[in-house]
């Protein structure tokens, strides 16, 4: 987890944009992991919804 910010320090000699570039890689990847997390429990609530007579 602390990858990104390692590279972010190795790069602060880098122009804005590599930095930005970086964070946005790091942020998508965060939010690809907290999406994968939702998906995972939609499934658990859907499994509990097809039990249930709707």
């Amino acid at each position: 987890k602390n990858e990104c910010k390692e590279e972010a320090n190795e790069k602060k000699e880098s122009s804005d944009m590599d930095i930005r570039c970086l964070a946005i890689q790091c942020y998508v990847h965060q939010l690809s992991i907290y999406s994968m997390l939702v998906v995972t429990m939609m499934i658990k609530l859907n499994k509990y919804n097809i039990k249930s007579p709707s």
